[in-house]
């Protein structure tokens, strides 16, 4: 019994791994087909949070997950992310929305900060609103990025597949050569 639930628990992590391989190497292909683009899979982008302008709620180090929104459905007090003119990608909360023959407006400001942003957000800079944070994961990101994080989240799990794919095959190959030999006796 014990077994089976871990041989299914390393399925699952590897599946997993697995996943997140392909996702980061679909993210770093986008990302320098379109470098003013920020990689997205089916309307979802993963950034990791640099500065502390939204403690508690975002810390520096939480990865968070923006989902591409409709900027008519938000509302004050949601958390965007968006672009500065500048280029530099900014994650604040709602604070006031407003619009303009261009389109609706929002103004943002940092949790932590004393002071609201300067100037309104255009929904044209809008990437997306925040769907979910998962804490601390942009520093396993960037550790996976490392030489030593590939060789713990990519190699170490390939080769433990490869051994499992090989055990498996001499397992069988063991096993028939047993009934092989079975049969043969069993046939004299």
């Amino acid at each position: 019994m014990i077994k089976k639930i871990v041989k299914w628990g390393g399925n699952v992590i590897l599946i997993l791994i697995v996943i997140a391989v392909f996702v980061s190497i679909y993210f770093m292909l986008q990302s320098r087909r379109n470098p003013e683009k920020i990689p997205s899979v089916a309307g979802f982008s993963v950034m990791t949070v640099l500065s502390g302008s939204m403690s508690p709620y975002l810390n520096v180090g939480d990865m968070i997950v923006v989902k591409e929104t409709d900027p008519a459905v938000l509302k004050e007090g949601d958390v965007i992310t968006y672009r500065q003119n500048s280029g530099l990608i900014i994650t604040h909360r709602i604070i006031q929305l407003s619009s303009d023959d261009n389109g609706l407006m929002f103004k943002t400001k940092g949790d932590a900060n004393n002071v609201e942003d300067f100037g309104f957000v255009h929904e044209r800079q809008l990437v997306g609103k925040v769907a979910f944070k998962i804490p601390y994961g942009g520093y396993v990101a960037r550790f996976v990025r490392t030489p030593y994080g590939f060789v713990i989240f990519i190699l170490v799990p390939v080769i433990i597949l490869i051994l499992g794919e090989v055990r498996r095959i001499n397992d069988s190959a063991v096993k028939e050569k047993r009934d092989d030999m079975k049969r043969r006796v069993i046939g004299k």
